[in-house]
């Protein structure tokens, strides 16, 4: 009797084992990035930032201000200010485009970006 109940302990060790490989060799992996692309979460705070730049120029042309002009000149201060060229991200965005994998959990990760710069701006008033 107390050889079943060791044998039924290690039955369940080597068990744990297994799901744990196996959860680790199935487990998406992401593309390695070329050198020339942007990082992730540098993606993710620009993006946020144009997503505000974008608002912000929508706000401002209903008051008859040129939205294209705005949304250009906010775009350039984000380049600017994150050190980058419009190239660059053109360049960066158009790989994650093509990256399934990548620009969901980009896109993921801005929301939740917004979602804190939100909740930031609403605690300080």
């Amino acid at each position: 009797m107390r050889k079943d109940i060791f044998e039924g302990q290690m039955y369940k060790k080597h068990l744990i084992w297994i799901l744990c490989f196996l959860l680790v060799a199935c487990k998406e992996k992401m593309p390695k990035l070329p050198s020339d692309i942007l990082q992730p979460d540098a993606m993710v705070q620009i993006l946020a930032d144009m997503s505000i730049a974008d608002a912000v120029a929508e706000t401002k042309a209903q008051a008859g201000m040129s939205e294209e002009q705005l949304t250009k000149g906010y775009y350039e201060m984000i380049y600017k200010t994150r050190g980058i060229t419009a190239e660059q991200f053109n360049k960066s965005m158009k790989y994650y485009d093509e990256q399934p994998h990548w620009i969901n959990k980009i896109y993921d990760e801005v929301q939740q970006e917004l979602s804190k710069r939100e909740a930031t701006i609403s605690q300080g008033k």
